[in-house]
C-alpha cells in the first residue's frame, strides 16, 4: 500500500526523504518508494499492512474469522434442534440414574 510522503528533488533531499518517511511515515515496519518518480510512499514490510504500516496482518484472510464463528455457531443450533426433536419424538434415552452397588454377602465361606 502507498502512501505519498515528501517530494524531494536532489540526491541529499532524496536520501534524507527517504529515512524520514521510513522512521517517521512508515513506521519502522516499510519502505519508502518513489510512486510516481518524485514523491515517496510506504511499501510495508511482510507482516504489515494499512495507510502507515501500522495495522498487523495476521497471516489469513479476516473473512475467515466470520465464517469459523458462523460454522460453530450452526452445529451448536443443530445440535440443540436435533435433541429437541428426539425428546419430542419419544428417541431420546432417559436420563441417567445412579446405580447402587450389588450388596455385599457377609456371610460368604471363603474356604
Amino acid at each position: 500500500l502507498l502512501l505519498l510522503c515528501v517530494p524531494a528533488t536532489s540526491g541529499q533531499q532524496i536520501s534524507d526523504a527517504l529515512m524520514r518517511c521510513r522512521f517517521e511515515i512508515c513506521n519502522s515496519r516499510g519502505n519508502c518508494m518513489g510512486d510516481p518518480p518524485g514523491s515517496l510512499g510506504c511499501n510495508c514490510d511482510r507482516g504489515w499492512d494499512g495507510k502507515a504500516c501500522t495495522v498487523q496482518n495476521i497471516g489469513f484472510p479476516v473473512v475467515v474469522i466470520p465464517i469459523i464463528i458462523g460454522i460453530i455457531v450452526g452445529v451448536t443450533v443443530l445440535a440443540a434442534v436435533m435433541k429437541l426433536f428426539f425428546v419430542q419424538v419419544g428417541i431420546a434415552a432417559p436420563p441417567m440414574q445412579p446405580v447402587a452397588p450389588p450388596p455385599v454377602d457377609e456371610f460368604r465361606n471363603y474356604t
